[in-house]
């Protein structure tokens, strides 16, 4: 909710200036709906804004329209993959790893499946065709869809990734569900800190940390 208010009064801002100004001032009404319609996605419409494919690629309407938040989104990732210190994807629990969207030479070796959160960003062509590749969109600080997931990741014995844009929120819940699905942690706080203690930038928002166990756990949070 907090999401899509933010973003709707950004592009309501924007498409005020560029009705009041008007003259290159309508050059803020591509970025006005833009927002608008990222911001309508988080207040309910869903991840279907975004256009991204079952393959990782976005549909070339969405891209246009939603273009400068997608840049937006884009240059971030930049920026914090090139500045910060934190390693792309760390391994919180044998052959599963958890990170930000990488390059394909960051791919842990040997990977056999890579699971992606983004609805924001489209997939490297690269990355999504080196391996088994499943995408989930999710609006960001929410939860995926994890038991069709897990439907998904079904017996696969190799190394797994799992990422969002920043490997902090929606990828370590996915894991979490995963670490459970495996018996590896005994409930999801335990996954939870497991996934924290390899990966220490990892924080969950309350709906996130209220995900749902798999049926065969008992689980209190």
């Amino acid at each position: 909710m907090r999401y899509g208010v933010t973003f709707t009064l950004l592009g309501v801002c924007w498409l005020t200036l560029a009705v009041s100004y008007r003259g290159l001032a309508w050059l803020l009404f591509w970025p006005a709906v833009a927002f608008i319609a990222v911001g309508a996605a988080y207040l309910g419409i869903g991840v279907k804004v975004f256009g991204k494919r079952p393959d990782g690629s976005m549909n070339p309407l969405n891209l246009m329209i939603l273009l400068p938040y997608v840049c937006l989104a884009w240059i971030v990732w930049v920026l914090l993959a090139v500045l910060s210190r934190e390693a792309p994807a760390h391994e919180v629990a044998p052959g599963i790893w958890v990170g930000r969207r990488p390059r394909k030479r960051e791919l842990p070796a040997g990977v056999d499946l890579i699971i992606d959160l983004t609805c924001e960003l489209w997939e490297p062509r690269a990355v999504r065709t080196h391996c088994r590749y499943v995408g989930c969109p999710t609006l960001d600080a929410a939860v995926p869809d994890l038991d069709n997931l897990m439907d998904k990741v079904g017996s696969t014995s190799g190394p797994i990734l799992i990422h969002c844009a920043q490997g902090h929120g929606r990828s370590a819940v996915v894991a979490a569900r995963l670490l459970m699905e495996r018996k590896i942690a005994t409930n999801s706080d335990d996954a939870i800190r497991k996934i924290t203690a390899a990966r220490s930038r990892v924080r969950l928002n309350a709906k996130q940390r209220m995900f749902s166990p798999p049926k065969h756990f008992s689980d209190i949070m």
